[in-house]
């Protein structure tokens, strides 16, 4: 599972995200790369900068869950 965190979050709860059969891409490392990533991404965790919307969407193929 790939797991995409678009904004900074708790390093607690990125800690809990970290798990060794899941790929997990972190704010810092998309460098604005957002849409490519979300191509083969299964979960788009968002705070409140990050507008998911229905152009955003169009590049989530894969997507299953949006969290929040």
């Amino acid at each position: 599972m790939k797991i995409i965190v678009a904004e900074k979050i708790s390093s607690s709860a990125v800690d809990l995200l970290r798990e060794p059969r899941w790929t997990l891409i972190t704010h810092d490392q998309l460098d604005g790369k957002l849409s490519t990533e979300l191509k083969d991404a299964d979960a788009l965790i968002v705070r409140s900068a990050v507008q998911v919307n229905a152009e955003l969407l169009e590049h989530a193929g894969k997507l299953r869950v949006v969290g929040r």
